[in-house]
Formats: C-alpha cells, sequence, structure tokens
C-alpha cells in the first residue's frame, strides 16, 4: 500500500531577534532564552530545539519545530486567511 501525508495547517514566526512581545501569543507561552552566541534555545515537550535568526519555529500538530529558512519554504506553503 502507498500513503501520502495529509496537507496540514500550523502556525509559524520567522524568528529574526525582535522583543518577546511582538511574538505571537502561542510562541510567548513557550519556554524560550536567548544565548549568547545569537541563538534562541526553544524548550518543549521533545527536547530542546536552536534556532538561528531567521529560522521559522512551527506549531502543528501538538509539536514544535525549528526549520531554517530553505527547508520551510520547501516543505510548507502560505495559505490564504480563513
Amino acid at each position: 500500500m502507498k500513503f501520502r501525508l495529509k496537507p496540514r495547517m500550523v502556525d509559524a514566526f520567522q524568528w529574526t531577534g525582535q522583543p518577546v512581545r511582538e511574538w505571537p501569543e502561542w510562541m510567548q507561552k513557550l519556554k524560550t532564552q536567548e544565548c549568547e552566541d545569537g541563538l534562541l534555545a526553544v524548550n518543549h515537550v521533545g527536547g530542546t530545539d536552536l534556532a538561528k535568526k531567521t529560522d521559522w519555529i512551527v506549531s502543528g500538530a501538538e509539536k514544535i519545530s525549528v526549520y531554517s529558512h530553505f527547508y520551510f519554504f520547501r516543505d510548507f506553503e502560505r495559505i490564504k486567511a480563513l
């Protein structure tokens, strides 16, 4: 049998070093810490991911993931507002 991954909708936020008050609400609820080397440590149920500036943090299917700009646009496409 063959299967295809179903399209899914996710929330995404591109971190560029902006202050926490400018982050979306779901992102503000995460435990994060800006590291000395300019990375953002994003703590979630599965562990800790490091995001570089311009990386995308994605919340979907109860999972948080970090994608580089290239892989984000390879795997996701923007949807029109519902």
